[in-house]
């Protein structure tokens, strides 16, 4: 989790790295914000419906009502937010992770990625996300939500050091090969995934995440871990 911790450290006291981090949060928090207004509606919408076919006491319809609305907003409502922030880390968080190594090395390769390849890179990681989406829904209420959090922790690793990988023309397959011989890999994963499923507090957390795997590349590659 030290990475984490330096990733905090690296974007909030050293105030030359807001223009890189403020407008992707506000992109990425606003597109987050816009879908999950559409879930909640339908959520709400085809919950009602469901449980009023039910022959069950007004009290206990509300009671039942609330706690499955909460449950399911705040389960797919961190898949979402995965899924976001995998369609656009390509696009948006190149920059802070390019000043970011720049600081910690003195520089920063930064590899243009054809269309083609960064289409697939994508497609890729959402792909990874609504399937793990599905797969945690289906039987996470049967393992006390466990799945959703190792999901979350896995695609965390991989979102939050992506730029990283990218800047250095490495997508989605050849990342996956070497964030597992990360140093603090796992602890940096289950932070990750744990602040994922916290609603706005995700997306605060959005850059320092960005920036502390991309610390946590670096340390791998200066080790001899990846590349």
């Amino acid at each position: 989790m030290r990475h984490v911790a330096t990733g905090f450290r690296l974007v909030f006291e050293q105030g030359r790295y807001v223009r890189f981090a403020l407008v992707p949060t506000l992109i990425s928090g606003g597109l987050w914000l816009g879908a999950m207004v559409l879930l909640f509606a339908l959520i709400q919408t085809e919950l009602h419906r469901f449980l009023a076919r039910l022959p069950l006491p007004g009290w206990m319809v509300a009671v039942a009502g609330t706690l499955i609305f909460a449950v399911a907003f705040v389960y797919l409502a961190a898949f979402l937010f995965l899924w976001i922030a995998a369609v656009t880390n390509s696009l948006l968080w190149r920059g802070l992770a390019g000043e970011i190594e720049r600081t910690l090395t003195g520089s920063a390769p930064d590899v243009k990625v054809s269309f083609g390849s960064s289409l697939g890179d994508t497609v890729s990681r959402s792909t990874v996300v609504v399937l793990a989406a599905v797969v945690a829904t289906g039987c996470g209420w049967a393992l006390l939500g466990l799945p959703g959090l190792f999901f979350g922790s896995v695609i965390s690793l991989t979102d939050y050091t992506s730029a990283y990988y990218l800047r250095r023309g490495i997508t989605y397959g050849g990342q996956v090969g070497q964030v597992f011989r990360l140093p603090g890999w796992f602890g940096f994963a289950l932070c990750g995934g744990l602040l994922t499923l916290v609603p706005f507090v995700n997306i605060f957390m959005l850059p320092v995440l960005v920036a502390g795997g991309t610390a946590m590349a670096v340390e791998g590659r200066l080790s001899g871990r990846n590349s």
